[in-house]
């Protein structure tokens, strides 16, 4: 397993200001804002469990560090993050220097997005008992097993939904009861029906990118 923090390095700029949508997944980012006036600011993003509107404001740059899923951000020192706001290879070793990936955890939802049948299906693949999987990765991502399934399965139906277009077969293959189930599934996460996703490139894009 690799064991770098850092996923993926984004930047973002804007010179009037617009409103963004991020969808969930599964990952938190440690973004670095960069004003016109020369003022810093950093911070950690959650783990959303639904899309959401963010206002970048006029004269901005971003950079973002995308994390692994479940890595541990407790030591990350974001006054010290300011010290070097410029530079991103020096911000890169602040935070794999203040980070972990937990091995176990990464193997967990590793896992359930692998063979997201059941939770009970995944935490026999990993040889634990549901109760065990709960209490890790409650303990190391705050979120339960139920979770990091209903991510990574609406999250892989939704791609497929670009792929191959909408149609009814796509609920099965990605494990829903049926199109109702599927639909309701799209429409909490995304915030949109499935063909009203199709027609949001802002969103469909960030399926493809490096994440959960």
């Amino acid at each position: 397993m690799d064991d770098k923090s850092i996923l993926d390095v984004w930047t973002m700029s804007a010179r009037e200001r617009r409103d963004v949508c991020v969808i969930p997944d599964g990952c938190r980012d440690v973004i670095v804002v960069r004003h016109e006036s020369g003022k810093t600011e950093a911070f950690i993003s959650p783990l959303y469990r639904q899309t959401i509107r963010v206002e970048v404001k006029p004269k901005t740059e971003w950079t973002g560090f995308r994390l692994r899923p479940g890595c541990d951000v407790k030591g990350i020192d974001m006054p010290g993050l300011l010290a070097s706001p410029h530079s991103t290879d020096a911000l890169i070793d602040r935070i794999e220097c203040s980070t972990r990936v937990d091995a176990n955890t990464a193997e967990a939802v590793g896992c359930i997005k692998r063979h997201g049948v059941s939770v009970q299906h995944c935490a026999k693949q990993l040889g634990v008992s549901p109760r065990t999987l709960q209490r890790l990765l409650a303990r190391n991502t705050r979120r339960s097993p139920s979770f990091w399934l209903r991510l990574a399965r609406v999250r892989l139906c939704a791609r497929t939904l670009v792929e191959s277009g909408v149609r009814p077969e796509v609920a099965y293959e990605c494990h829903y009861a049926d199109q109702a189930h599927m639909c309701r599934e799209i429409k909490e996460w995304f915030g949109v029906s499935p063909s009203a996703l199709l027609q949001r490139r802002d969103l469909t894009e960030q399926l493809f990118w490096r994440a959960y």
